[in-house]
């Protein structure tokens, strides 16, 4: 059962290729909306009894240990919210009860595992469309972005 932290387009795109992936490796991975109370999460538990959690960042204030205590979980972090002073003492306990703690780069990683061991990192990509592209100078600039370390 996943939790995402977020409707935003972004962050749903890692939500919907995570989803797909487990269930061709015959996971049955229902996505929870945000948007659910504490109520209706328990209520979708109960109703499927996942044998595992998936919280999607830290942001949501419902993505915490201490509201799924008796269900494993792997915390997914593909963003540096650890810089955030707000939600870094709630990220380090949502890790620390963790069975694993993916995250989106190994700078990311080099944080988490000074309070966790049990980490993979799992590069957020995007699908490559398959259509043949427009010559570049028929298309406007594009700019690319993208960080290998956010910390420096």
């Amino acid at each position: 059962m996943l939790f995402p932290s977020s409707l935003h387009p972004g962050l749903a795109m890692r939500d919907a290729a995570l989803a797909a992936k487990m269930e061709t490796q015959g996971w049955s991975v229902p996505v929870i909306p945000p948007t659910l109370s504490l109520a209706g999460r328990r209520h979708f538990m109960r109703l499927y009894k996942p044998d595992l959690l998936i919280l999607r960042k830290v942001r949501h204030p419902l993505q915490r240990a201490e509201f799924y205590p008796d269900t494993p979980y792997i915390l997914d972090m593909d963003d540096a919210d650890h810089v955030d002073d707000q939600l870094r003492k709630d990220i380090i306990d949502t890790a620390r009860h963790a069975a694993l703690v993916v995250c989106g780069s190994h700078g990311l990683a080099d944080w988490y595992q000074q309070y966790y061991e049990n980490i993979a990192v799992v590069w957020t990509g995007n699908n490559i469309d398959e259509a043949p592209a427009a010559p570049q100078k028929s298309r406007a600039p594009i700019v690319g972005w993208a960080h290998s370390f956010p910390a420096g």
